[in-house]
């Protein structure tokens, strides 16, 4: 059964493909100046903040498995083969961090990200190989709903069931294959090249000198020239920058004012697409260094918002689509990312969170010590209660009285 599906799936995938996704340019020419390939947006200075900022971000936490126990808690499952992938390495090739920063480039630049989960014949992980988005020719569902994914190979064409497949886009009309971002924020990319193109060509092809030189009496043109040509051979260019001139026969170096009306319009038009790249990546100004409005308090929240606004919402669909196709929707093991490092803020910051857990006892002492890296000591695994709440309702349990004092015979 499995084979003649796969042969179904091969043959309507071969000879068959949607309207929406016809080849670029299919219909007509490419927009003219718009910006529609991953290398040439990644020019852009704040469109590779940006995007960096996610990949060092989701690269840098750690993905712990974990196993649910029956006091509705959790431990580390240490002894399963799927903790060391998904914690330091998932394939032979990657570490956690590139594999990471290799998703999350082609969730923003690309269609979408496809990697093929490898298993044992028990199910166990032995790894997860990406797949170059312009290899998967099509995804197509069945009559239940399954999705089946055509995969161009070395070897040909291969057919890969859902389960076998890590699937995740940032954006989708059908909810079945993704939507590059660059198709919809192509004009407005293209809009920041050309403000750089532009004020490139005017600071090329504008003659404005920084300076004249003033002489007493009148020049003639003879001297004029000599000085012309001593002057730019001694002082013009990047390489003189900060030699110190020499001025004979009661000469001044006068200084002209440079910033102009054109200076100003290509530094404020520079200043607004930053926003504008900062819309499209869900990103505050203040995450792509336009420090403008920036003030110490707004970026100790912005700081804060971060994950909340933008990084968690592409870490719960990894999540969820990593633990559907590695462990599976019954298992009691599931991966989750370890936010700490981004949400415990500064060391003072730390300490607060910390002493406020300690007290109601939310936090054991030896768990400050673990988020320190500092050794473990005895006796500290074990939760403090303030000695003055109780239960409500309920009388707050009597300290026991104190033993009475002990008469000592006299003459003692």
């Amino acid at each position: 059964m499995l084979t003649q599906l796969r042969s179904w799936v091969r043959a309507r995938a071969l000879n068959w493909f949607r309207l929406s996704q016809v080849p670029d340019g299919f219909f007509g020419p490419e927009r003219p100046g718009a910006v529609t390939r991953p290398t040439e947006a990644l020019t852009l200075s704040p469109f590779w903040c940006g995007i960096r900022l996610y990949q060092t971000s989701i690269g840098s936490l750690p993905l712990v498995t974990y196993r649910r126990n029956d006091d509705d808690g959790r431990d580390r499952a240490r002894d399963v083969a799927a903790y060391n992938l998904l914690h330091e390495r998932p394939n032979p090739a990657m570490s956690r961090a590139v594999f990471f920063e290799l998703l999350v480039r082609a969730l923003f630049l690309e269609r979408e990200f496809v990697a093929i989960v490898r298993k044992t014949e028990a199910e166990e992980l032995l790894g997860i190989y990406p797949v170059p988005s312009a290899c998967v020719s099509d995804i197509v569902l069945d009559d239940q709903w399954r999705k089946w994914f055509v995969i161009n190979q070395a070897n040909g064409v291969e057919v890969y069931p859902d389960a076998e497949i890590i699937h995740l886009f940032l954006y989708s009309s059908d909810g079945v294959r993704g939507e590059r971002l660059l198709d919809f924020a192509a004009e407005s990319l293209g809009l920041h090249r050309r403000v750089i193109e532009s004020g490139t060509a005017f600071y090329e092809n504008a003659v404005r000198p920084s300076g004249y030189l003033k002489y007493p009496g009148k020049l003639d043109k003879d001297a004029a020239e000599v000085i012309k040509k001593w002057w730019k051979e001694e002082y013009a260019g990047g390489n003189a920058t900060g030699k110190l001139p020499v001025l004979a026969e009661n000469g001044d170096f006068v200084k002209l004012n440079n910033l102009t009306a054109e200076d100003a319009q290509i530094i404020e038009a520079l200043s607004a697409s930053v926003d504008d790249c900062g819309r499209w990546l869900n990103l505050s100004p203040l995450q792509l260094f336009n420090l403008t409005r920036g003030t110490y308090s707004n970026l100790s929240a912005d700081n804060q918002a971060l994950y909340q606004r933008s990084i968690r919402p592409v870490l719960e669909k990894i999540e969820l689509e990593l633990n559907h196709k590695v462990f599976g929707l019954d298992s009691d093991l599931y991966a989750e990312f370890d936010p700490n490092a981004i949400l415990r803020g500064d060391p003072r910051e730390q300490a607060e969170v910390a002493n406020i857990g300690i007290q109601n006892g939310s936090v054991l002492r030896a768990e400050q010590r673990g988020w320190l890296n500092l050794p473990r000591i005895a006796g500290l695994d074990k939760p403090l209660t303030p000695v003055n709440m109780a239960v409500l309702g309920e009388k707050p349990n009597e300290p026991e009285p104190a033993a009475p004092p002990v008469e000592r015979p006299a003459g003692e």
